[in-house]
C-alpha cells in the first residue's frame, strides 16, 4: 500500500479506468490525458490514449473532439488521416455552437418570461 501512496496520478489513473469501463466519459478523457503524458507518438501510451479519447468522444464528450483531432493530425496513437482530423474539429466546433445556441435559447426564454 505504500508503494500507492507515493503514486496519486496511477491511483487517479486506475479510478478513472474503473470509471471509464462503466461508461463515465469524463473518466475516458482524463485517461486519455494521462496516457497522453506517457507516451510518444508510436507507443503504447499513445495508442491507449487514442484508444481512449475515441470511446469519449462516441460517449459525447465534447472537449475529446478537439484533442483526437490532433492525435489523427499528428498520427499520435494512429495514422495520420486528415480527414478524421477536420471531422473532429467539425464536431467539436458543431457542439460548442450548440453549447452556445442551447445557452441563448434559455437566457432568451428567461428574459421573455421577465418580460411579460
Amino acid at each position: 500500500m505504500l508503494l500507492y501512496l507515493n503514486k496519486p496520478k496511477l491511483i487517479n489513473a486506475g479510478l478513472d479506468y474503473v470509471q471509464a469501463k462503466f461508461d463515465n466519459a469524463d473518466a475516458m478523457y482524463r485517461l486519455a490525458l494521462y496516457y497522453d503524458q506517457q507516451s510518444t507518438p508510436t507507443s503504447d501510451p499513445a495508442k491507449q490514449s487514442f484508444h481512449w479519447l475515441k470511446l469519449a468522444t462516441e460517449f459525447g464528450h465534447q472537449q475529446s473532439h478537439l484533442k483526437l483531432a490532433e492525435y489523427y493530425y499528428q498520427g499520435n496513437g494512429t495514422l495520420k488521416d486528415y480527414q478524421q482530423a477536420f471531422n473532429a474539429l467539425e464536431k467539436d466546433i458543431h457542439g460548442h455552437d450548440l453549447e452556445a445556441s442551447q445557452y441563448r435559447q434559455q437566457k432568451m426564454g428567461t428574459h421573455k418570461r421577465n418580460t411579460c
